[in-house]
């Protein structure tokens, strides 16, 4: 696919801070906790947790849901957030989100992160409890002080919506930074997006190019029109057109619209 040069002058809109409508939403509210956490020690998980997992992976539902409420009388952690998700997505039983936040309460009283990072996105959306944004912003700190990196996106997202809170553009980036630095593609591309508009941060377009760079390698293909932009138009990056023209191409092939123009 060729382009010409004016192809490539294509304004991104609010200079790509991508915060979709939903951002809170993250890719590990179905992610299932494998093994406890690393202060109690892999070798000390119990067997019935790990058969469990297997069985859940398996599509066997009903005897993973079986061995977890087991474990759940005992207030084993891992197996009550793993029993809110179940419930959230409706494995082995009906979807039924009020039920997913009463597991996730019981987990994250056990120090689960991830149970306090879901029940903020569940009081971000109100799915089984109703709306409310200043709980959610507290469960998505609670986890993001564990070093949940979901969580401190989510936090970031918040901050900088202020969504419960004042809207906060220097603690977005904070926290925006620290979910990067553990691999969060979105935290990286917004984070990057700060960076190059100067909100909330000083303006230094050489971390907003390392960011957009660091997201597009992971696959965010919004990251890598960003980088097009820049290497047409020499900002923070040396001008390049054939590398702007290659970017320009990725982000077209992965469904970016204003790429395909």
């Amino acid at each position: 696919m060729r382009h010409s040069p004016l192809s490539f002058l294509v304004f991104l809109l609010s200079l790509l801070l991508a915060l979709p409508a939903q951002a809170a939403k993250n890719a590990v509210s179905e992610a299932l906790l494998t093994v406890p956490g690393e202060s109690e020690g892999a070798e000390e998980t119990p067997p019935e947790f790990r058969e469990a997992v297997s069985a859940y992976q398996n599509k066997e539902y009903a005897r993973a849901l079986l061995l977890w409420r087991d474990l759940a009388v005992e207030d084993y952690g891992p197996a009550l957030y793993n029993l809110g998700v179940a419930y959230e997505h409706g494995r082995g039983v009906r979807p039924d989100p009020a039920a997913a936040a009463g597991w996730y309460a019981r987990a994250a009283e056990q120090d689960i992160a991830e149970a306090y990072n879901n029940l903020g996105r569940l009081f971000a959306h109100g799915l089984g409890v109703a709306q409310d944004h200043k709980k959610a912003f507290g469960f998505f700190q609670a986890a993001a002080e564990m070093d949940d990196a979901p969580a401190q996106f989510n936090l970031a997202v918040a901050y900088l919506q202020g969504q419960g809170v004042g809207i906060d553009a220097e603690n977005a980036a904070l926290w925006f930074e620290a979910a990067a630095e553990q691999g969060h593609v979105l935290a990286q591309y917004n984070l990057a997006g700060l960076y190059q508009t100067g909100r909330g941060v000083d303006q230094d377009m050489d971390k907003a190019v390392y960011w957009f760079d660091e997201a597009s390698q992971a696959g965010d293909s919004l990251a890598t029109y960003s980088l097009a932009m820049l290497y047409y138009r020499g900002v923070g990056i040396d001008k390049d057109l054939q590398g702007a023209r290659r970017h320009l191409q990725a982000a077209a092939e992965a469904g970016v619209l204003a790429a395909q123009h």
